[in-house]
């Protein structure tokens, strides 16, 4: 663990101060239970943050205006830890209500086997679908979908 500190500093160390910043902000975000514990890490999170002339404004949003006004004491604590963290001049929070994303509620990207690249459908072999399909249906708009349907459901065939 000691190690991995190490490195993560050597390569903080050679990046630009913007690259730092928010390299330190996402390492902020992802350890957000173990600064503000975790009942408050559940109901809160850092909605965003500005830098401008060496002044960082990080704005938390909280689930409700009584989670916001419980996490009043952050607005003086988080400033001073922060500001050594970030290395900027001054730190300012603002704690409002907002919406709260938990990490549970976001879906993972379905895994590669399940993904499937779209079907591309050739003009020619819509057209020669459409030829077939227009001898049993008169209405064109339904007989363009139903040659669609055709032409897709043929190239996934061939797929397998």
């Amino acid at each position: 663990m000691e190690h991995s500190k190490e490195i993560r500093s050597f390569f903080l160390k050679g990046l630009p101060k913007e690259i730092r910043i928010c390299q330190k902000l996402d390492m902020l975000e992802k350890e957000w239970p173990g600064v503000v514990g975790p009942e408050y890490a559940k109901r809160s999170m850092i909605a965003g943050c500005e830098i401008e002339n060496g002044c960082a404004l990080l704005t938390i949003h909280a689930e409700s205006a009584a989670v916001a006004t419980s996490m009043g004491p952050f607005k003086n604590k988080l400033p001073r830890a922060l500001r050594a963290y970030l290395e900027v001049d001054s730190v300012k929070v603002s704690i409002k209500v907002g919406k709260v994303q938990k990490a549970s509620e976001t879906k993972a990207p379905a895994p590669a086997y399940k993904r499937r690249a779209p079907v591309v459908i050739s003009d020619a072999a819509l057209s020669e679908a459409l030829e077939q399909v227009k001898e049993e249906i008169s209405d064109p708009e339904l007989a363009e979908a139903m040659a669609r349907l055709k032409a897709v459901l043929a190239r996934l065939q061939a797929r397998n």
